[in-house]
């Protein structure tokens, strides 16, 4: 059994990082990336990722990936990568780490993570709903709000090319997870591509209040990240007024696009979306696990 050692991925171990755990779309804030290498020869055995998520208890937990190819498996190589990882968090206060398991990935994945003190602690669940019902409840909503005169006449939704990138990071990183510089890497990045034409973001007397990351690919509009700032958060389109505006700014552009369906996903602890997804009567795509492993303990 080789001797392992772990070691930061860059340069080209970065990118056989990046080959090894590829960003699923959407997902931006990966900050630590790592390569597990043979002591001897050099040569990568696995590869780990780890992002910050905020939790609702407002503290931060580390959600990590890892990847071994099948070759180096059973040789402690994903162990020493969680153990690195754990150490790491542990540095940093965090209070647990984290890992979304997808359902492809139960079976093979779950008695490793259940061995290595790894527990299920919630479900993320991917939900899809018809535009077209979206839209009714919006838009009534949305004519509502404005008839109340509770949307800001300063108010307005811009494309994320046209808004001050390092705040809507800052924002992803204060609500959703993740490190801001990275974010804001990716999200300028999202900004000068056609991908980007998707996401939008609200501003308020120029300042940023909102934004909404998604893309539609064909028929199907999918969300990423929809994060508002403390202020704005209540109400029953579960962010208030801001929440409601960017999802129906959004559901029109699908319309005039041709997107028929939208999806979206929610661990159970986040109400509000599990509101909407009753409220547009979705169907429920997928459900993955959410584990964590305590390190307070």
């Amino acid at each position: 059994m080789p001797a392992i050692r772990i070691v930061a991925a860059e340069g080209i171990d970065r990118r056989a990082c990046r080959m090894l755990l590829p960003d699923k779309p959407g997902v931006v804030g990966w900050s630590q990336l790592l390569v597990a290498k043979d002591a001897a020869t050099g040569a990568i055995l696995g590869a780990a990722k780890g992002m910050p998520v905020r939790m609702e208890s407002s503290q931060f937990q580390l959600r990590i990936a890892v990847h071994v190819p099948k070759p180096f498996r059973r040789r402690g190589v994903a162990t020493a990568l969680i153990d690195h990882l754990a150490g790491h968090a542990r540095e940093q206060g965090f209070q647990s780490l984290a890992v979304l398991l997808e359902p492809e990935d139960r079976d093979a994945a779950l008695p490793f993570l259940s061995a290595r003190g790894f527990q299920t602690v919630d479900r993320m669940t991917t939900f899809e709903a018809r535009v077209e019902r979206m839209a009714a409840w919006l838009f009534e909503r949305r004519r509502w709000l404005i008839d109340r005169g509770e949307i800001p006449a300063t108010a307005r939704i811009v494309p994320l090319s046209e808004a001050p990138i390092d705040a809507v990071a800052e924002l992803h990183a204060r609500s959703i997870g993740g490190v801001a510089p990275r974010i804001a890497a990716s999200l300028t990045e999202l900004a000068r591509s056609s991908d980007g034409r998707d996401t939008v973001v609200l501003l308020i007397d120029g300042v940023v209040g909102g934004y909404h990351h998604c893309d539609s690919k064909g028929d199907l509009s999918m969300t990423h990240a929809l994060a508002v700032t403390e202020d704005l958060r209540g109400g029953g389109a579960g962010s208030g007024w801001a929440g409601l505006l960017l999802l129906a700014d959004r559901v029109e552009e699908g319309i005039r696009r041709g997107v028929v369906r939208s999806r979206f996903s929610c661990l159970s602890t986040v109400r509000p979306t599990l509101r909407l997804a009753n409220i547009f009567e979705a169907d429920i795509v997928s459900i993955g696990e959410y584990l964590c492993r305590d390190l307070v303990r």
